[in-house]
């Protein structure tokens, strides 16, 4: 598995993912990475598993057609 830089614990760790984007109103923003036990430790959601806006998660999403 690739290793990449935790955000949170600065190091270098498996399973990295998004979590954050810093934007900023000029200058470079920048976009911050959390490992696994980084993320369970803050309550961090990487931003791939958000809901899109105004939407609740209700659940798992589904695999297959519905009967």
């Amino acid at each position: 598995m690739l290793r990449d830089w935790c955000s949170w614990h600065e190091g270098y760790a498996e399973g990295t993912k998004l979590v954050k984007i810093v934007e900023t109103g000029s200058g470079p923003g920048g976009m911050l990475y959390a490992c696994g036990e980084c993320r369970v430790e803050r309550g961090l959601t990487p931003l791939v598993d958000e809901p899109p806006p105004g939407r609740a998660r209700r659940g798992p999403p589904r695999t297959g057609p519905s009967t």
